[in-house]
């Protein structure tokens, strides 16, 4: 289990999985598994000068 991972609840986590970092796990996880997110969506927009007054 990496860092920033959270479990809620009443959760089995099965033998040999890994958990990533920054998870958050709801419901529980056979054995052998292995839990990530996906890389987020990254968004860049130019900000809008104003003009002087």
């Amino acid at each position: 289990m990496y860092a920033n991972a959270t479990v809620l609840g009443d959760i089995t986590i099965g033998d040999n999985t890994t958990i990533g970092s920054s998870t958050w796990i709801k419901t529980s996880i056979p054995a052998n598994s292995r839990v990530m997110i996906p890389d987020p969506e990254i968004i860049i927009t130019e900000r809008i000068k104003r003009q002087p007054s």
